[in-house]
């Protein structure tokens, strides 16, 4: 049995129908989901099922997650052209208030880009420039006990940022992320930000930035720094590679769906869900 994470992007608002609407997707699939027979758990429970021994492997679970961390996440926003959309943090509520008691555990983990002054510039750059990438949500999210609040790194290495913390200046992936310092820089500094904003698990989860799991962090800063500072450190790390996770996994390299690349219907969902099973 293996255990999908599927990935929704909140901004992802090109239509109001399934494939071009995240959050249209993300109420359909909860609903499909349960039909299935699946349970939803917290990340950060799937990452302590890894080191587990495979009788606790029997059930069908999955966990949820969010990237880039846009209020979208949480607010009710008033999108331009789609109109009003309920937000993912909402839409979990709705569901809960639907069918109290089919999804007990319903949770997810919005992995946010830390850097405020990094989320103002791609606030104008990538989506609409109405200041619709804040932080102030983030410590109400958690103590809504339907979300954690994860790392996307600090400033996603964002190609339409002025500056990025890489040596290079590299920008459009994470590839250059592969050295003491700006390992440090990325993951750390993020870590530091978030547990300040809204302490809580999930700020020990970090989800890489375009999936790039890069080498160095899989195979020595993650693992090393994990051993010096278990405390403070990260715990797992996520990529885009579309499998589910399975026994003897690497923590440092977990697999992900994502909404809208790795399905685009009810139909691919399921064929998702029915491999996995």
């Amino acid at each position: 049995m293996g255990i999908p994470i599927l990935t929704y992007h909140s901004q992802n608002i090109d239509s109001n129908n399934y494939a071009g609407n995240d959050h249209i997707a993300f109420a359909n699939d909860l609903r499909l989901i349960t039909e299935l027979g699946w349970k939803i758990i917290p990340l950060t429970k799937v990452v302590e099922m890894i080191d587990r021994p495979e009788s606790a492997w029997a059930n069908k679970v999955l966990a949820i997650c969010f990237d880039d961390g846009s209020d979208f996440d949480y607010c009710d926003l008033p999108h331009p052209v789609a109109g009003m959309q309920r937000s993912m943090l909402n839409i979990m509520h709705d569901f809960k208030k639907a069918a109290p008691q089919s999804q007990p555990d319903l949770h997810a983990t919005a992995f946010v880009i830390a850097s405020p002054d990094a989320r103002e510039i791609m606030d104008r750059t990538c989506m609409l420039g109405t200041h619709w990438w804040n932080h102030g949500w983030w410590p109400s999210a958690v103590a809504s006990g339907l979300m954690d609040i994860g790392s996307h790194s600090w400033d996603h290495c964002h190609i339409t940022l002025p500056e990025v913390r890489q040596r290079d200046q590299r920008k459009g992936d994470f590839w250059g992320i592969d050295t003491d310092d700006d390992a440090a820089a990325q993951i750390d500094a993020a870590f530091e930000f978030i547990n300040s904003v809204a302490p809580n698990v999930g700020a020990r989860l970090f989800a890489y930035p375009y999936g790039h799991a890069v080498d160095f962090l899989v195979r020595d800063y993650f693992p090393r720094r994990f051993k010096e500072d278990i405390d403070r450190s990260v715990i797992a790390a996520f990529s885009t590679y579309p499998k589910p996770i399975s026994i003897g996994c690497n923590r440092w390299n977990l697999p992900r769906y994502v909404c809208g690349h790795d399905w685009k219907s009810s139909a691919d969902l399921t064929a998702i869900l029915r491999d996995a099973s």
